[in-house]
């Protein structure tokens, strides 16, 4: 998991590790990775420094866990930085080194976990994205573009995977405005959202591919008039949403 050194990344690491999961937790700060282990379950934590930018870093931290912990059975792509800054004054380099955590990092670290996942033919990918990605707000151009780009991966990388590897499951959450350093203070407590987290994450039915959820309910596709009128026709009705 990326992001693990602070807010919803430490809350997730901290949720799975209760529920006997062995997280490999990956941000740059060590320390910050320290204090997290320091919450999580004895001995099911294990830190790794990285920058999610570095590809090849990326690479050879799969390949240790792998050779180390064992296989990666979950990818939860949630690292993230929303500086804040004005488009029109902030220098480009700021923007596009926000937009490189965000959005490539969450290329590197696919990239990285699939071909073990694709030998084994299972695996589980989570992308956490955001609401800014559809509706972007003053101040915030580097972290919406990059969230809406996060929208767009997800479904390319369940194109990518569909028939070819069914047996990985990929799937988008959009937890919510949390209480985190990246949030607003007051807002849902990050704990909160980790229980969500870790159920759709532990969750690996087929079922749940390219499906995207809200906080802790499933956004079904929009369906239009016709397919309505198809489906009411033939008495098909589509499964309500699912709840984590």
């Amino acid at each position: 998991m990326t992001g693990a050194s602070a807010g919803l990344g430490r809350a997730l690491a901290v949720e799975l590790t209760d529920r006997g999961v062995i997280v490999a937790g990956i941000a740059r700060r060590a320390d910050a990775l320290a204090a997290t282990g320091a919450l999580c379950a004895d001995g099911r934590f294990h830190d790794l420094a990285g920058d999610v930018r570095d590809a090849q870093r990326m690479r050879d931290i799969v390949a240790d866990v792998e050779q180390r912990i064992g296989p990666v059975a979950i990818l939860i792509n949630n690292a993230a930085v929303y500086p804040r800054h004005d488009f029109l004054s902030a220098p480009a380099e700021d923007v596009i080194d926000e937009i490189a955590i965000n959005l490539d990092g969450y290329v590197t670290t696919t990239s990285a976990v699939l071909p073990g996942m694709a030998a084994r033919g299972t695996g589980r990918i989570v992308n956490v994205s955001s609401f800014a990605g559809d509706e972007p707000l003053t101040g915030s151009l580097g972290y919406s573009v990059s969230k809406a780009g996060v929208r767009a991966l997800t479904r390319a990388i369940a194109a990518e995977t569909r028939h070819r590897l069914p047996g990985i499951v990929v799937s988008e959450w959009l937890p919510g405005v949390m209480n985190t350093r990246i949030g607003v203070p007051g807002a849902l407590d990050p704990a909160v959202a980790a229980v969500w987290g870790a159920r759709l994450a532990m969750d690996n039915d087929p079922a749940l591919h390219n499906a995207v959820f809200v906080r802790d309910e499933q956004r079904l596709p929009p369906r239009g008039a016709a397919q309505r009128i198809k489906d009411l026709l033939l008495m098909r009705f589509p499964a309500p949403p699912r709840r984590l």
